[in-house]
């Protein structure tokens, strides 16, 4: 795991809040994995991305990346969901 420097974390107070912050959770259940074929049903095709995405949507997490198509596809699945 990188260093919270390397993220841009420079402030103790940042690093210890996101000591607090960072949980295991479940690999996998029926419902990360509906919202993983749901995911890819609108274009994003990566398995363990669906997996990190669906888990953070399942859990009501913050889902930091840097990745702009990820952001985009994710902006995507949300607007699939309010239909």
């Amino acid at each position: 795991m990188r260093s919270p420097q390397s993220h841009g974390f420079t402030c103790e107070k940042d690093q210890n809040g996101l000591n607090r912050k960072f949980i295991q959770t479940r690999l996998t259940s029926p419902e990360i994995e509906d919202i993983a074929d749901k995911l890819e049903d609108i274009g994003l095709k990566d398995y363990f991305d669906r997996l990190i995405a669906a888990t953070a949507i399942v859990n009501d997490f913050k889902l930091l990346t840097e990745d702009k198509k990820f952001h985009s596809l994710l902006r995507k699945f949300s607007l699939f969901l309010s239909r």
